[in-house]
């Protein structure tokens, strides 16, 4: 991360505001971001769906289905995700970073990870892409981001953090169906190191990508949001999913 468009982004902001962008254990894909940045001096908060007067925003999803701009073949769970990014767009503020964690997470809500590619490049030709870094267990930021998981699996058993234990479980070195949680049962999982990826982009140049940004503006309740974006889908046409080659 030292070395990266993302830290270049954030060398002149002192106070930075981590936040979950679809609430639940989204903050915790923030830790290590929020870690490294404590290390380098600056002062950092986390939250999560909770915003504040600072000089800079990460907004952290877990998983990658805020990239999606709304004509995708599936966009996740886009409700909260949504909301925060209306909300952080909407802010006057010099910097506002969306940092995703967790790749290819979202395919169990019907996520096509080839469009989330397809997306990222089209935000590299808008100049808002802000590089990809890799999370490791040697860095104190990545071996405090495990323990943090492990604390909160613990302190709940009977819901833990699929997409967090799953991120975790890629940083362990852990590959494939990897059974972390009963949760899971029925499922199949495909731990692999690409979930330990951090992709970075503008948060502002993502938002002018989304295809329904600006219809959530006057919404209040999140069923409303939903309403919204249920709408939108059936006045589209979905780009066809496309399966990795290779």
């Amino acid at each position: 991360m030292l070395d990266s468009p993302l830290s270049a982004r954030l060398e002149a902001s002192s106070r930075i505001l981590v936040a979950g962008a679809g609430g639940g254990f989204d903050v915790y894909a923030g830790l290590p971001l929020a870690l490294a940045l404590r290390e380098q001096g600056k002062e950092v908060h986390l939250a999560n769906l909770s915003f504040s007067r600072l000089d800079a925003i990460v907004l952290v999803d877990g998983g990658t289905d805020i990239l999606m701009r709304g004509d995708e073949s599936g966009l996740g769970t886009p409700v909260e995700d949504m909301a925060s990014l209306a909300a952080v767009h909407g802010l006057d503020l010099p910097e506002k970073i969306v940092a995703c964690l967790g790749f290819g997470i979202d395919a169990y809500h019907g996520v096509n990870h080839a469009q989330v590619l397809e997306n990222l490049a089209a935000l590299e030709r808008d100049g808002a892409y802000l590089g990809a870094f890799s999370l490791s267990r040697a860095t104190k930021p990545g071996s405090l981001y495990l323990d943090a998981v492990a604390h909160a699996q613990a302190e709940m058993p009977g819901y833990p953090s699929i997409v967090n234990g799953s991120i975790a479980a890629a940083v362990r070195g852990e590959f494939g169906d990897v059974r972390f949680t009963e949760r899971t049962r029925g499922s199949e999982l495909f731990i692999n190191p690409l979930m330990a990826i951090y992709f970075a982009v503008d948060l502002d140049g993502l938002a002018q990508r989304s295809l329904y940004l600006d219809r959530i503006e006057d919404t209040v309740l999140a069923r409303q949001i939903a309403a919204v974006i249920e709408v939108y889908r059936e006045e589209v046409t979905p780009r066809l999913p496309r399966a990795f080659p290779h």
